[in-house]
């Protein structure tokens, strides 16, 4: 697992259940070196090794790190590991295969042509005086949304400019900016990663937002368990009171797991 809420799930988790979760890059302010999906598994596979030399292996994260600690397991596996249970917290939308984010382009299209669809209606039953304001009120709207838009996209390649700027000269990046940079790092390494079919055993939980398809299944031959977190959304998942909820589904799985390892001791 990784993230600030490392902490907080660490409170729910059963007394005996060690939880190790690697430092993440750039928050010293210092240059990112691994920039990837793959390079950041590779790393954090590294350092997982001089903690547990074999398996198995119990993995986990949210987000960004759900889809390294994917990565993870899957060159794990390819080199002849056991991994038991992979557990991944709101994972980006390309977890999954292409044809589900295809679909769901689709489906964003169809919602602008039924948009379109319902102004035109709206404007043929209303009187002929009212159709020009009408016009100009969403025309307005749309210029508005456009130019806060052009801005957020002229203030991002600011702060980019800002922080290859310190980078450079090699001074720590201020706090204002190693937000925006990890968030721009982040956001590359998700777009550029492509998953594998998963071997394994997986288990997803979702914020109460999200409806997975069942498209996601295809992801993995090992089975794959799916949890809603009602009422959490993408940020609020990893905070009180919901990690509380989706830990309880983690500690059941790590206790049916602990179970069955004990019965083949025996």
């Amino acid at each position: 697992m990784q993230g600030q809420y490392s902490t907080l799930l660490s409170r729910f988790l059963d007394p005996d259940q060690p939880l190790y979760v690697p430092i993440h890059q750039g928050l010293d302010g210092l240059p990112v070196l691994h920039r990837t999906v793959e390079a950041m598994a590779i790393l954090y596979l590294r350092e997982i090794r001089i903690v547990q030399q074999k398996g198995p292996y119990f993995l986990g994260g949210y987000c960004l790190g759900g889809l390294v600690a994917l990565e993870i397991a899957q060159q794990m596996l390819k080199q002849g590991d056991d991994v038991p249970l992979l557990f991944l917290v709101d994972p980006p939308d390309n977890c999954f295969p292409r044809t589900t984010l295809h679909n769901a382009r689709l489906s964003q299209n169809y919602s602008f042509q039924s948009r379109v669809t319902r102004h035109l209606t709206k404007i043929r039953r209303l009187r002929p005086g009212d159709k020009l304001d009408y016009i100009l009120r969403k025309l307005l709207s749309a210029f508005n949304r456009i130019f806060k838009k052009n801005m957020l996209r002229f203030m991002g390649k600011c702060k980019l400019l800002a922080c290859k700027a310190y980078l450079i000269t090699g001074y720590p990046l201020p706090l204002s900016l190693r937000h925006f940079y990890l968030m721009n790092i982040s956001e590359s390494a998700v777009s550029n990663y492509t998953p594998e079919l998963y071997q394994g055993r997986m288990v997803l939980c979702y914020a109460g937002h999200t409806s997975p398809g069942p498209s996601e299944h295809s992801l993995t031959s090992g089975g794959a368990k799916v949890h809603t977190i009602d009422g959490s959304d993408h940020d609020s998942i990893v905070k009180d009171p919901y990690v509380r909820i989706w830990a309880e589904h983690l500690n059941l799985y790590l206790r049916e797991l602990q179970e069955k390892k004990e019965d083949k001791k025996e």
